[in-house]
């Protein structure tokens, strides 16, 4: 993953996009962590639009950038569970 987000962050960096669409498949292991890595890369090179979506039961469900960030902490995650 280290190496996507390292050319990730060169092609934004590069071809300076005015949005990003990230789009994966909900559940798999790396789904979370490219939408992460985005994300991280804004951090480099920020005002790009990005837009966040995973296919979830053969439907397109987009997900906030507030969720992509919440989920990164176990712990917060934790705390809106409940426990």
């Amino acid at each position: 993953m280290n190496m996507v987000g390292f050319k990730l962050a060169t092609i934004i960096n590069s071809c300076k996009p005015i949005e990003i669409i990230v789009l994966t498949v909900d559940g798999s292991p790396h789904c979370v962590q490219l939408h992460m890595m985005v994300e991280e890369c804004l951090k480099l090179v920020p005002g790009i639009n990005v837009k966040h979506y995973v296919i979830y039961k053969g439907k397109t469900i987009e997900i906030p950038s507030k969720a992509i960030k919440t989920a990164r902490y176990l712990t917060k995650v934790k705390k809106l569970l409940g426990e």
